[in-house]
């Protein structure tokens, strides 16, 4: 997905939310946080037991909070890491905002996230193709190598 969005959605105004998205990204993947919070803490707070309110839901408004928190924390800052961070916040945000506040989607949570993720990866792999094309349709022979390399371990799964 990152070699269609860096080739695709390449202008100045989406740089900041690209790099948002591949830190944010890696803090999930390798540290496993969340906007400096252990997702495994997050899930701790979880009352399942003596709670009348769904475990998702649960987590889905501790998420509301701490972005709130987030957003509020890096209100006037200027540096790269808190931009980054405000603008996962914000997105976390109304993600969740909008989660909690459409009544319907507490039944139906998993599968309208599940079906909204996979809209996001059919659209980047209908997009594959031009990027691959745009990357590896160039004149010196060493660029296009270097390109192809690029592009090449899109297509291994680990």
């Amino acid at each position: 997905m990152t070699l269609v969005e860096e080739n695709l959605n390449a202008v100045e105004a989406n740089v900041i939310s690209q790099k948002a998205s591949e830190t944010l990204w890696q803090e999930v993947d390798v540290c496993r946080k969340w906007l400096g919070d252990e997702l495994d803490n997050i899930v701790s707070q979880v009352n399942i037991v003596a709670s009348q309110v769904d475990p998702t839901l649960q987590i889905v408004q501790l998420f509301l909070e701490k972005s709130k928190n987030k957003i509020n924390e890096g209100v006037g800052s200027t540096d790269d890491d808190s931009k980054f961070t405000s603008c996962c916040a914000n997105s976390m945000y109304r993600i969740t905002e909008t989660i909690i506040n459409d009544k319907e989607s507490h039944e139906r949570l998993f599968d309208e996230l599940s079906s909204r993720i996979a809209d996001i990866m059919a659209a980047c792999l209908t997009n594959l193709p031009q990027v691959i094309a745009m990357k590896c349709h160039t004149s010196v022979i060493e660029k296009r190598e270097a390109c192809v390399e690029a592009c090449s371990p899109t297509f291994w799964c680990d």
